[in-house]
């Protein structure tokens, strides 16, 4: 019978809290990451684990966004296209009390170019995952004897994003496990109020200046 070491026996019981932790966590963990890619400049900050480097990533909401009621006539809205999460609609479902059911997200890591994939609610496990272009990533050094076959180079973008994915979520928990969560709880209703008034004025903005006649640049409508 094969023994497991203790090190791997520790290794597989932490996958398992964490894998228990996304299931557990998830509705929140994306509303979390919504905010802070709304709100904050800061990249995130992980190593890759290929050679051990320092890599900063931003992120964003990408073009699908997925809310979901547990009660109501409206149980799901689906958005997709242009920048859903900057609607007066994707910030009012939050508000009501509506969770995401998945949300498309888009990365740009230094130096290797932009990453994005679909995480849902159920499990947080990535899906549609998109790559930089290989002769953009070439021009990184990876520093492993695979950047100079594809499928090398491909496994290398995987686990580097699985370590930033990592990384994010790491963040996620160590907030997460703050004391200060429940004040963290009320920032991200206030932004979410702030943010639907935003949206809202932009809206009628643009509604606005579709109404307005175009004029020959000193005040006179062209008719």
């Amino acid at each position: 019978m094969t023994q497991i070491n203790p090190q791997m026996a520790a290794r597989l019981d932490q996958m398992a809290a964490l894998t228990k932790a996304k299931r557990f966590l998830a509705r929140e963990f994306l509303v979390w990451l919504w905010h802070r890619a709304d709100c904050s400049d800061e990249p995130l900050e992980f190593n890759c684990p290929l050679n051990g480097q320092k890599r900063r990533a931003r992120y964003w909401v990408d073009d699908r966004l997925t809310l979901e009621a547990e009660s109501g006539r409206v149980h799901v809205h689906q958005m997709r296209g242009g920048a859903p999460a900057q609607t007066p609609e994707a910030a009012a479902g939050i508000l009501s009390g509506k969770t995401i059911r998945d949300m498309r997200v888009g990365f740009h890591v230094e130096g290797l170019g932009e990453f994005s994939c679909t995480l849902s609610s159920k499990d947080l496990s990535p899906r549609s995952v998109q790559f930089p272009q290989q002769a953009d990533a070439k021009d990184v050094t990876l520093q492993t004897a695979a950047l100079a076959e594809p499928v090398g180079l491909r496994l290398d973008l995987m686990t580097t994003f699985l370590a930033m994915m990592d990384g994010l979520f790491a963040g996620f928990m160590q907030e997460r496990m703050e004391d200060s969560w429940t004040q963290q709880l009320t920032v991200m209703r206030q932004w979410a109020e702030k943010r639907y008034e935003q949206a809202r004025r932009d809206v009628e903005r643009d509604a606005f200046r579709q109404d307005v006649p175009a004029s020959d640049g000193v005040g006179k409508p062209l008719h």
